[in-house]
């Protein structure tokens, strides 16, 4: 008994894009997030501070800082050397000193920009500075107190500003975009394309461990394959900050192939071809391939043997067991020519069977196949741009929604995901660049 026939609203909602959730980190180790840091406070701090009466302050990070992540705030601890020199023509007159900081720095997203806001919370002297002139020992405690604000403010305004710049969500959208420009997988005959186009991306709440800080990220996107890129298929890229992401994801990619571009790769493999031997020679004219619903049905005219034309129709399904798509519930029947006896009609639909619904299948299976060699691909440590690899793997996929719409074959492929993106390196110069 054939299926029911989907109402309009059966037919949007299977025509709506699902969208996607794709969850991966970001991570940065201890070692590379202290050699940046090191350039920014050299970079605020290290040429020298002139304080009241003409002191001079000059600042190093005497030790690798510590760091912690809890949600969307980091904590800094900053060990400081500090060379201060008074108002003096003598340039040996000198006091060294170091100097704990402990920052907190909380990121938030508001209408669609970052928000940072450094502050120190407290500071301890390591070691006192002492100034000796003439063997005099001077008091400095005011002097101390001048770095302690004058570093409050500065070292701080310059880290937000330096993590605003540097997170420009306006710029960041842009790349965004630009990346999702490019199809990230195309058949070896450049026809049919995957295309995508993100809708949010959201930040997650941070965390450190095993010596790394990891941020979570979730971008949710709609992806479609096809000959070209469907006019719905753009949303305008917005942020948001999240208190949780999952860790695995999924990725939803809606088929909207047309039936004739699979037609044309059947026709390649079976159209003018001779099949049988003697008196019981059928050769294929032509073939005609449509869909309809769930039913993809085949039309081909023969001669030889028989002269006539046949109607073929299957359902198409997923296997879960073996993933591959299969053609099932085949039917065949002659839709026009005289009478054909028993032995000519089983060896057209061996035909049918070993030819055409085989030849189908293989070429959906090897697009299948495709599309999973080139997502294993880039998770294999691919290098997103210098210093940015991304690795992860493919837990599980599965295909659902088979239906045939405006000539097209519709289903919604659905691949479980685990993502991971290392910053193997930062360059503190574009950091740090104006």
């Amino acid at each position: 008994m054939a299926p029911p026939v989907k109402d309009p609203q059966q037919i949007m909602n299977l025509k709506r894009i699902p969208i996607s959730a794709v969850n991966f980190n970001i991570s940065i180790s201890d070692y590379e997030l202290n050699r940046v840091v090191n350039e920014l406070v050299n970079s605020t701090i290290g040429d020298g501070l002139v304080l009241e009466d003409g002191y001079k302050c000059k600042a190093r990070l005497a030790s690798q800082m510590q760091v912690q992540a809890v949600d969307n705030t980091i904590h800094l601890t900053l060990p400081i050397d500090l060379e201060i020199q008074p108002r003096s023509q003598i340039s040996q007159v000198k006091a060294i000193g170091q100097l704990e900081l402990n920052l907190v720095n909380k990121l938030d997203i508001f209408n669609n920009q970052i928000l940072s806001r450094t502050d120190l919370i407290e500071y301890r002297w390591l070691k006192k500075p002492v100034l000796k002139v003439y063997g005099l020992p001077i008091p400095i405690e005011p002097i101390a107190n001048q770095i302690v604000k004058r570093y409050k403010s500065e070292l701080c305004s310059k880290l937000d500003q330096t993590l605003v710049k540097n997170l420009d969500l306006s710029k960041i959208k842009k790349s965004v975009q630009q990346f999702f420009l490019t199809p990230f997988y195309s058949t070896e005959d450049n026809i049919i394309h995957v295309y995508s186009s993100p809708v949010e991306l959201a930040l997650g709440p941070a965390s450190y461990r095993n010596n790394e800080i990891s941020l979570p990220v979730l971008i949710y996107l709609e992806n479609v394959i096809a000959e070209s890129k469907p006019d719905e298929l753009y949303n305008d890229l917005t942020f948001s900050m999240r208190p949780y992401v999952e860790e695995s994801s999924l990725f939803y990619l809606q088929s909207r192939i047309p039936v004739n571009y699979l037609e044309i790769l059947t026709k390649e493999s079976v159209e003018n071809q001779e099949f049988g031997s003697g008196m019981a020679r059928i050769k294929i004219t032509s073939l005609q391939l449509s869909g309809l619903e769930e039913k993809v049905s085949v039309r081909f005219n023969s001669s030889g043997a028989f002269n006539g034309r046949f109607l073929m129709t299957f359902v198409p399904a997923f296997n879960q067991e073996n993933k591959q798509i299969e053609l099932k519930e085949l039917n065949l029947k002659v839709e026009n020519g005289k009478s054909i006896n028993k032995a000519i009609f089983s060896l057209v639909k061996g035909i049918a069977e070993s030819k055409i619904k085989n030849t189908l299948e293989g070429q959906l299976n090897e697009m299948l196949m495709d599309y999973k060699k080139s997502i294993q691909t880039l998770l294999e440590d691919k290098e997103l741009v210098h210093g940015l690899n991304m690795n992860g793997e493919l837990e599980d996929f599965n295909i659902r929604d088979f239906y045939f719409i405006e000539n097209r074959m519709y289903f919604n492929l659905e691949s479980k995901l685990k993502l991971k993106l290392k910053v193997n390196y930062v360059d503190p110069m574009k950091i740090l660049r104006k």
